[in-house]
Order: structure tokens, then C-alpha cells, then sequence
């Protein structure tokens, strides 16, 4: 049997990255060996193991094309995963030649551990009753470098802000003199700013079970450390997680941001998501605290798309009141927002994107840390239902 372990990216289907690894791994591991074994990892987290039978493969990409996902799938075996991870491995193979050997390892293991993605992001707000339309317009340099085998990422980036008319904010609104967002147009003020520089561990307490702690400057007005730990069986539709974060502002008014300013924050939130069968779309909750100190819930419809571009619409409603689009007040705080891929363009880093977003600047109520990375996001390669609906990606 061979057996390896496979980083899954989250830019890509499962099932498309497991028939590529087939094809680039199975030539070289001799005619006798009829089962492959993958065990699926993404930062550090373990996911299923996963194992397929070689003929099935060589059926369905030979000349006659005599098979087909649905016959590979038949005979595939998915099973809990090891929550160590060990070194890569070639279990009762034999490879004559070392330079094959290691590259065959250094495709499997988790290779190209440095990451790099360009994200164009704009922002508007179609209705202001003292600013009319809002705009902010930014793109986004992002570097990640992961060691998976110790569970720790660490990771940077650098926002360009492109164009934006957030002066507006601060010449009509009232000052606060605790901002939690409504100092934004100050933040868009400055050409570069450091976007984020965190670092963050990843662990598998035990299958179905994941916990990542982050700390650093976690998002572009805020610094502090949290973690999450997230509860999803493989099988169900259904996940359960909380998260707790101490934050503190950065000041807008130094170099890249990078100065802090006022008291430290701290946030808890519990956290569901339910996948609504056949229509690819998740449902999410959160109920707790926000960081202007605000109590409440929020609730939000995600779209996900084949081509990787995802819609989603959500509104937080709390017990504090802020501005409203008109001139107002209001509890709650909503918006949507369009992502759509273009890494797959030459000469644009896979893992790109271009993000549209709709929903009132400057407030204060309703505001959570905008999270490094999302345990949620990043497990979701593992689960059978995403593995089941892109499985006829597995011959691409």
C-alpha cells in the first residue's frame, strides 16, 4: 500500500486535488501496489484519510475511458484521521531511484510551505443620509508561510489604499472618543498600513475537534490574541464553535498603523453553522459580545459557487444603538458581500481574489475581529460533504 500525507489547499476542491496527487504519485509506485492512502492536512489540522484503489484510476484515464468518478467513489474507503502527524510516508513501496523518491515525497508532504495572494477589495455604502454614497477601493498583499508538522503559520500583509471619500465621516458625524470602526476614514487615509503580522497554531484535539490560537496585529484596526475551537463531525451538516479575543485599537496617527491606543477589548462569541442540503449554502449564528461592548446576535446566508466565488448577506442585531443609513438610529448592523476568484489568471498568485462589499462605514455596534484565518473555512475541505460534491472534479 502507498501512504503520504497531502496538504489540501483551500483555493481548490478535495476531490481535485486527490486525482491530481493520484496521477503524479502513482507511476511511481510500482505495478503490485493496488491501494493509495491519503491522509488529508491543511495547516496543521488533520483531516480524513482517505484511500482509493489504483485500477479504478487507470479504468477511467486510459485510452477507453472505461470508468468514472461514480466507480472510483465505489470503491473508496474514508476513514477518521491520525491526529500526529508523522513524516510522509512509502509504506511497501519500492523505489529504486532516490531522486524519484524524494520527489515524490516532496509533492506529497506539505511543499511550497510559502504563500503568496493578491486581494482586490472594494467597499461602498449606496445610501448615507449625511455622506450620500461611500467608497473605499484597497488591494491587499498577503504572505504565508506554514510548518503543518509543528502547527504553527505565521503571517503578514500590506494594504494600498487605492482610493476612497471617508473624509466625509468625521466632518458630519460626532466625534466618539472610543471608536470601535467609525475612525476608518483615518485608517483609509494613510497610502500604505500594515494590513496584518500574526502568528498562529493549529491542533486536532481529537478527530472532528479543532482548536487555532492567533496573536499579533490580527486585522487592520485591532492587535490583541484569541482563539476559537470548533466542533465539526465529518458526516454532519451541523458545527459548533466559540471563540474569545482580547483586542486593543491601533492608533491610525503612526507608521503603518502600527502604534496602540486605549484599553484592551475582550470579546466571546458562540458560534453554529448548518449546511441546507442541495442548495450549497450555509447558514451561520453567533450570539455574544461584540467589541464596543455591546451584547447580541447575528445571522448569515453564505453561497458558495463551483467556480470558488461565494455570496453572502448577514445582520447583527445588539443592544447598543449607532447611526443609521439615515441619519437615524438603529440596533442593527448588516450588509453582503461578493468574492470571486481570478488566481487561476498567469501571473496572478493562486488563492487571488476580487471582494465587493456593501454595508454602512464607520459603526460601531455589531463589530467582531476580522479573524486570520476561519477554523470553520479552513475544515471545510475535510467534510464528506464537500469531498461528495466535488467528487466528479476528481478526473480533472
Amino acid at each position: 500500500m502507498f501512504s503520504a500525507d497531502l496538504e489540501i489547499s483551500r483555493f481548490g476542491t478535495t476531490a481535485q486535488q486527490i486525482g491530481r496527487a493520484v496521477r503524479i504519485s502513482a507511476p511511481y509506485t510500482g505495478r503490485d501496489v493496488e491501494a493509495l492512502e491519503y491522509r488529508l492536512g491543511s495547516l496543521g489540522l488533520r483531516g480524513s484519510n482517505i484511500r482509493l484503489i489504483r485500477s479504478d484510476f487507470e479504468r477511467a484515464l486510459g485510452k477507453q475511458r472505461q470508468g468514472s468518478p461514480q466507480e472510483i467513489w465505489r470503491n473508496t474507503d474514508i476513514c477518521a484521521p491520525d491526529i500526529k502527524y508523522g513524516k510522509a510516508k512509502i509504506k511497501d513501496v519500492k523505489v529504486k531511484d532516490r531522486n524519484i523518491k524524494s520527489v515524490l515525497k516532496s509533492f506529497l508532504k506539505f511543499n511550497n510551505p510559502l504563500k503568496f495572494r493578491l486581494d482586490q477589495k472594494n467597499q461602498i455604502s449606496l445610501s448615507e443620509e449625511d455622506t450620500a454614497v461611500l467608497y473605499r477601493s484597497s488591494l491587499i498583499a498577503n504572505v504565508r508561510m506554514s510548518r503543518p508538522y509543528k502547527g504553527i503559520t505565521y503571517g503578514a500583509a500590506l494594504r494600498l489604499n487605492i482610493a476612497n471619500n471617508l473624509r466625509q465621516i468625521s466632518k458630519l458625524r460626532p466625534l466618539d472618543l472610543f471608536p470601535v470602526r467609525s475612525n476608518e476614514d483615518k485608517f483609509a487615509a494613510s497610502a500604505i498600513g500594515l494590513e496584518r503580522a500574526y502568528a498562529l497554531s493549529t491542533k486536532t484535539v481529537m478527530p472532528d475537534l479543532y482548536m487555532a490560537v492567533s496573536a499579533g496585529y490580527l486585522e487592520e484596526m485591532y492587535a490583541g490574541v484569541g482563539g476559537e475551537i470548533l466542533y465539526r463531525p465529518f458526516k454532519s451538516r451541523f458545527a459548533l464553535g466559540g471563540e474569545i479575543w482580547n483586542a486593543i485599537k491601533r492608533d491610525p496617527e503612526t507608521g503603518l498603523n502600527l502604534g496602540l491606543i486605549g484599553n484592551q477589548i475582550i470579546t466571546a462569541n458562540i458560534n453554529g453553522w448548518y449546511d441546507i442540503p442541495d442548495y450549497d449554502v450555509t447558514l451561520s449564528t453567533k450570539i455574544g459580545t461584540f467589541l464596543a461592548g455591546d451584547a447580541g446576535f447575528s445571522a448569515g446566508l453564505e453561497k458558495k459557487f463551483s467556480n470558488g466565488a461565494s455570496l453572502k448577506g448577514f445582520v447583527t442585531v445588539t443592544n447598543n444603538a449607532d447611526y443609521d443609513l439615515f441619519g437615524g438610529t438603529t440596533h442593527a448592523f448588516h450588509g453582503v458581500s461578493l468574492i470571486l476568484p481570478f488566481g487561476s489568471t498567469h501571473y496572478i498568485p493562486n488563492g487571488s481574489s476580487f471582494k465587493i462589499s456593501a454595508q454602512p462605514f464607520g459603526r460601531d455596534i455589531g463589530q467582531s475581529i476580522d479573524k486570520p484565518v476561519d477554523l470553520y473555512d479552513l475544515t471545510e475541505p475535510f467534510t464528506l460533504g464537500h469531498i461528495i460534491n466535488s467528487w466528479n472534479e476528481i478526473l480533472d
